[in-house]
């Protein structure tokens, strides 16, 4: 095999790497209030605002984010037991989260198809960045909860969610074990908290430096990470062939130059 032939041997193979890296995995959940295809929109409202650029969601839907209770639940359903509704500092990172969910383009691998009423679709163990995690909770680890996993554990009717029958409201602390079972649990395992160190999604972020969450999409989408974002190990090996290949070439070039 000549030195043109191992060129385009690796030449081939690491574009291949590259197309696969630009795979569009974008996709916007079959639901009540998302778009059929993600877009920009002129504009979007509170914390929903870094979507702008590429979005599932309207400016319309991003306002009810914020004002009503969406979907028919409250954040406040411990007020009547405590007499306290969930703090602003705390209620913030559920508004981010609900635009996450709402906005986010970029959750094409983690798409599951369900049956429910609202939706056909949701994303399940979706990888959250561990600090992003870790924030949300040391804001919101003195509120009250009255069931780990809202989705399941809450009785809806009436246009609201209640507690379940003799539940007691208790802090987030006893509730949860920590952090990441807090993150894992509350929204019925839609995130898996991983480290940050690994390809990880950013629950909220600087809008006008892009949308960080595309490029780990690509990542899980083309399988060059595993579900818990380690290097798949066929991409592994990929990549030392890759390497070798490389060397070998560069080697054989000089010897016959």
């Amino acid at each position: 095999m000549d030195v043109a032939t191992i060129s385009s041997v690796f030449l081939f193979a690491l574009a291949g790497r590259c197309m696969a890296s630009d795979a569009d995995f974008t996709a916007c959940l079959d639901s009540q209030y998302h778009k059929q295809k993600p877009g920009p929109e002129s504009s979007l409202y509170g914390h929903c605002t870094p979507w702008k650029n590429e979005a599932c969601c309207t400016e319309n839907t991003t306002r009810d984010v914020h004002h009503t209770a969406m979907y028919g639940f409250s954040l406040d359903f411990c007020e009547e037991q405590t007499g306290q509704k969930m703090r602003d500092v705390c209620k913030k990172h559920f508004h981010r989260d609900l635009c996450f969910y709402e906005c986010e383009p970029n959750i094409g691998p983690w798409v599951v198809k369900v049956k429910r009423k609202l939706s056909k679709e949701r994303f399940f163990e979706a990888p959250l960045c561990e600090s992003d995690c870790n924030i949300w909770w040391q804001d919101c680890r003195f509120e009250y909860a009255c069931t780990p996993n809202w989705p399941r554990g809450f009785k809806f009717g009436g246009g609201k969610n209640s507690c379940p029958k003799d539940s007691k409201c208790v802090p987030f602390h006893e509730m949860y074990k920590n952090a990441s079972d807090f993150c894992s649990q509350v929204w019925d395992h839609s995130w898996k908290v991983v480290r940050d160190d690994r390809p990880c999604m950013r629950l909220w972020f600087d809008g006008s430096m892009g949308n960080p969450n595309k490029k780990v999409a690509q990542l899980y989408g083309s399988h060059m990470v595993d579900k818990n974002g380690f290097p798949n190990d066929a991409v592994a090996a990929t990549s030392s062939s890759l390497q070798l290949l490389f060397i070998f070439g560069a080697m054989l070039t000089t010897l016959l130059s």
